[in-house]
């Protein structure tokens, strides 16, 4: 009783002190909740999607009233209680601002929001510090909220994942039918267990954490033997992989973008968490790290710079590149930073990431602004250099322009991107005729289509009369099910990809489908032939269930495939190929 009753005073303690952050989080669960009650359809899309909005909205608010809550506490002297209002209008901004479509909305919209939500945990790192020089205050504030956000992460998973099985038991038992009772025990505890528990132990008074100075020995073993080993691995394999590129004289590949990020990540990570080692003579490790790992990395970082600045001058600019490049130069920073100044401070750290976020998702030199700039010259030029460019002749609409395969591709994925990143506005001043004003936005039409549609109306093809063709099932159409037992849904597949769902394997190689029934199986081709053979008779757009099926049997087992969405390229004197496609897959 005693233990129940003082979780119970942590937890009243939390609502009363964080009020703004409880409502914000109550606001993403209902809508979350309400998403996985309604499942997209024609009917219910707009109301959807203003749930996806409401979300995003709300979910900026968790960080942003935290921010401002532990800001206020700590500096009373200089801010009213006036501030932890301004949440209020600033989440009803956000939602007002952002678009009615929510996830349906262009990348950029998305990439955006993301960067906004990072920044607003950054200011969660140093806002509260803004009045303040302690390095140690800051430092043992930040410990323990990580620490707790932790333990309040891991005590989450448990319970979620005993209760997830106690419903299945009972589930199971009983026949209750439990469809949704999974997903929404997931966004209770997710969405307002998980950040209640967090929210029971963030220090009260900060300006008492000036004159701690302990350090967790579980902190410093994590770090010494699960981070310092992962940094050790990274830079041992960048390193060779730096090596074969002095040896072959040849550039980096974009790839190695990602494996430099994890490094920096990781050892980034463990020289804030050590921070306080460094200064104790016993802790020669501790020092050590601090100063050779900046050593170790600046090259690394210039590494990553010139992968990026060959990508972008093979393909332009996109978001993934520009925030690739910010990272890149911001990584080489910290490394001089703290190579020529080894007793550099910290709390600069998430104070220039905080405004390198903000740089990014606005103004003139963000990531959406740069990247849709630099692609729109990018396509005019690719207009210009292969003899696109409508002229004043009126049978410039009938003439046919051929293209090589690489140039058709090229073109293709340029407009591809611009629609999917920043919606098919960004394309109608370039190809005004083809846009009418009921057909200018993502959530209407594919990119693959409005790409498709352009390139079709200006006449342009593939040499040797290869042709890419979208087919897609009417949404009028549903799947009937009557005689099978299974359902698995596959989207996004593309060449050289793999997915495991369902206990299916599928495996899009060489442009075709295998599928198998473990992860680590080759599989057995897809018999598609007859299916491919009949749509090079048709013509592309929406068709019934019928012309997009076919069935086959594998290992005993009784399949069909229903495609919902199909991209083909049919080329001269060889077999129709599949490009992309999403399906789904029924058992028997």
């Amino acid at each position: 009783m005693i233990a129940f009753s003082i979780f119970r005073e942590s937890i009243s303690g939390a609502l009363k002190r964080f009020p703004g952050v409880i409502l914000s989080c109550i606001g993403v669960a209902l809508a979350v909740t309400y998403a996985i009650h309604n499942p997209h359809n024609p009917q219910n899309t707009g109301a959807l999607n203003q749930a996806q909005r409401f979300a995003m909205a709300s979910a900026l608010g968790v960080p942003l009233c935290f921010a401002l809550r532990i800001l206020r506490e700590c500096n009373q002297r200089h801010i009213g209680p006036w501030l932890e209002w301004t949440p209020l209008p600033a989440i009803a901004f956000a939602y007002w601002t952002l678009p009615a479509s929510g996830f349906n909305s262009p990348g950029s919209v998305i990439i955006r929001w993301l960067l906004t939500l990072a920044g607003l945990h950054f200011a969660v790192a140093v806002g509260a510090f803004i009045f303040q020089s302690s390095e140690n205050r800051f430092w043992q504030f930040n410990r323990k909220i990580f620490l707790q956000f932790c333990t309040a992460s891991f005590y989450g998973v448990i319970l979620t994942a005993g209760m997830e099985l106690a419903i299945l038991s009972a589930d199971k038992l009983f026949n209750l039918g439990l469809r949704h009772a999974y997903k929404d025990l997931f966004c209770f505890m997710a969405f307002l267990v998980h950040p209640l528990f967090f929210l029971t132990s963030v220090p009260k008074d900060v300006n008492k954490l000036e004159f701690e100075t302990t350090y967790p020995q579980a902190l410093k073993s994590f770090t010494q033997f699960v981070l310092a080993p992962l940094a050790a691995v990274f830079t041992a394999i960048l390193y060779v992989y730096a090596a074969k590129i002095y040896e072959s004289r040849a550039w980096p590949q974009g790839w190695v973008a990602l494996p430099v990020l994890i490094l920096s990540a990781v050892g980034i990570l463990s020289a804030l968490l050590l921070h306080p080692l460094f200064s104790a003579p016993e802790e020669r490790w501790a020092r050590w790290f601090k100063t050779n790992f900046p050593r170790l990395l600046a090259p690394l970082a210039v590494l990553l710079l010139l992968a990026l600045k060959e990508r972008i001058n093979s393909y332009g600019v996109t978001e993934e590149r520009y925030l690739g490049g910010v990272a890149g130069f911001w990584i080489l920073l910290w490394t001089l930073a703290y190579s020529i100044r080894p007793d550099a401070g910290i709390r600069w750290i998430p104070a220039s990431l905080l405004v390198l976020c903000a740089a990014s998702a606005f103004g003139p030199w963000s990531a959406a602004t740069v990247s849709r700039k630099n692609q729109t010259e990018r396509l005019n030029g690719l207009i210009d250099t292969l003899g696109l460019r409508p002229t004043s002749s009126r049978d410039d609409s009938k003439k046919e322009h051929t293209l090589t395969s690489k140039d058709y591709t090229n073109l293709h994925k340029t407009i591809q991107y611009l629609s999917e990143r920043h919606g098919a506005q960004a394309l109608q001043p370039i190809f005004p005729e083809v846009f009418t004003n009921n057909q200018d936005d993502k959530g209407r039409t594919s990119s693959w289509n409005i790409a498709n549609t352009i390139l079709k109306t200006h006449g342009v093809v593939i040499a040797g009369n290869s042709r890419y063709f979208h087919f897609e099932l009417a949404q009028k159409e549903g799947i009937s099910i009557d005689g099978f037992s299974k359902l698995v849904i596959f989207e996004n597949i593309r060449n050289s990809e793999k997915k495991w769902k369902g206990g299916l394997s599928i495996h899009h190689a060489q442009k075709e489908l295998r599928m198998g029934f473990s992860n680590s199986s080759p599989g057995q081709q897809v018999p598609l032939s007859e299916l491919l053979q009949s749509l090079a008779k048709k013509s592309e757009g929406d068709l019934k269930a019928d012309d997009l099926q076919a069935d086959w049997q594998q290992e005993g087992r009784q399949f069909r495939i229903i495609f919902t969405s199909l991209n083909l390229l049919f080329e001269e004197m060889t077999a129709p190929s599949i490009s992309s496609c999403s399906f789904v897959i029924l058992e028997k």
